[in-house]
C-alpha cells in the first residue's frame, strides 16, 4: 500500500518527484524506499518523460536513512530482515541514479548522509546557497554506507571526498558549486523552479535525452562499480550499526 510519503507529478514531459516525510526530514524508511523504487520504474516506463526532478518536502531535501530505522538495524544487524531492509533503501537511491531519464536534485534545507549520496546519484544537482551537504555518518558514529566514498570520487578529488566523509567538513551550495559537487547555486525559493526549467529544455525529444544520458554515462564511468562500493561498505556500516546500538 502506497503512503504518499513519495508524491510524483507529471508536468510538461518532466516527472516531478517530491519526498514527502517533511516531519522526519524526508529520512527513508524501508516502505519509503520501496515507495521510491517504484515509482521510479513507473517513470522508466514512460517513455513520454524526458527527464525526472527530485525534491524534498519541508525543510530538508533529505536526511538520509531514518534513525528509527537504523537503530533497529544495530540492534540485530546480521539478521535477514536487517540486511535485506537496508539493501533495500540503499537499492533505491541506486535505482534512482540509473533510471532512463536525466536527473536532478533540486537541493534545499540538509542532504546529510545517505542524503547527499541521494543528491550526488542524480545527474545534476541544483542547490540553494545556504543548502547544507555533509556527510555525517562519523558524527552519529557509524560507518559511511551507500557507496559514499565512490559517489563523492565521482565529483572531487580525494582531499575534498575525505574532508567530507572522514574529517566532518560541511559544504553549502556556494562551496558545492565551487567544489563540482553542483552546477548551480540559487537563492532557496528558485532552486525548484531553476531544476524544472533546465530540466524542460530537453523535453521535446525524450529518446534522445535518454539516448544522450546512456552514452554520457557508458563514456564518464568510474573504474569502481557503484553496486559493489555499497557492497564493500556495508558490513562495516553494519558492524558501527551493533557497535552503537549495545554500548548505549
Amino acid at each position: 500500500m502506497m503512503s504518499n510519503e513519495v508524491l510524483v507529478e507529471a508536468i510538461d514531459g518532466v516527472a516531478l518527484i517530491t519526498l514527502n516525510a517533511p516531519d522526519r526530514r524526508n529520512a527513508f524508511t524501508v516502505p519509503m524506499a520501496e515507495e521510491f523504487i517504484t515509482v521510479l520504474r513507473d517513470i522508466d516506463a514512460d517513455r513520454s518523460v524526458a527527464a525526472t526532478v527530485l525534491n524534498g518536502a519541508g525543510v530538508d531535501f533529505c536526511s538520509g536513512g531514518d534513525l528509527a530505522t537504523l537503530t533497529a538495524v544495530g540492534d540485530e544487524p546480521f539478521s535477514e530482515d536487517s540486511w535485506s531492509g537496508l539493501r533495500t533503501i540503499y537499492d533505491s537511491f541506486v535505482t534512482f541514479g540509473s533510471i532512463a531519464t536525466p536527473t536532478i536534485a533540486a537541493v534545499h534545507g540538509g542532504a546529510v548522509g545517505a542524503g547527499l549520496n541521494l543528491a550526488l546519484a542524480a545527474t545534476l544537482r541544483v542547490v540553494a546557497h545556504d543548502a547544507k551537504l555533509m556527510s555525517g555518518f562519523l558524527r552519529i558514529g557509524i560507518h559511511p554506507g551507500g557507496g559514499h566514498f565512490h559517489l563523492l570520487e565521482r565529483y572531487v578529488g580525494q582531499d575534498t571526498a575525505a574532508a567530507l566523509s572522514i574529517f566532518g567538513e560541511q559544504l553549502n551550495g556556494d562551496d558545492a558549486v565551487r567544489l563540482g559537487l553542483a552546477w548551480r547555486a540559487v537563492p532557496q525559493e528558485s532552486v525548484l523552479e531553476t531544476a524544472m526549467e533546465m530540466a524542460r529544455r530537453i523535453r521535446r525529444n525524450p529518446d534522445l535525452a535518454r539516448a544522450a544520458l546512456r552514452s554520457w554515462r557508458t563514456e564518464s564511468r568510474a573504474s569502481t562499480d557503484w553496486a559493489a562500493a555499497v557492497d564493500i561498505e556495508r558490513l562495516p556500516q553494519l558492524r558501527t550499526l551493533w557497535q552503537k546500538s549495545h554500548t548505549q
